[in-house]
């Protein structure tokens, strides 16, 4: 159905670069609306310090899983990660939020 463009690598390198624009227009536009926030949560001017540790720790991931890659190809299960992730993490972030209000 669709031509071999498709399944260029400059469609993926492209797709990808789009995929993560979207998330920093996300995190950037809470940084934006932070002044006006702040004053309604409990949080108040911690929340920023919350933010940039919960987004520091975001960028672990990618790099961890890129390192993988180069030094032991074929070595990480992608598939088996991402199942482990996504039923670890709600759990962690639920009781982060429970210490933190």
């Amino acid at each position: 159905m669709f031509g071999s463009w498709w399944r260029s690598k400059a469609v993926s390198h492209g797709l990808v670069a789009m995929f993560a624009m979207g998330s920093w227009i996300s995190v950037n536009s809470l940084w934006v609306e932070l002044p006006v926030v702040v004053n309604v949560l409990p949080e108040g001017w911690n929340l920023p310090a919350y933010l940039s540790v919960l987004i520091a720790f975001g960028n672990l991931g990618p790099v961890v899983v890129t390192i993988t890659h180069h030094c032991a190809p074929g070595l990480l299960n992608e598939r088996l990660l991402i199942h482990c992730l996504g039923s670890c993490v709600p759990a962690t972030l639920a009781s982060a939020l429970t210490l933190i209000v």
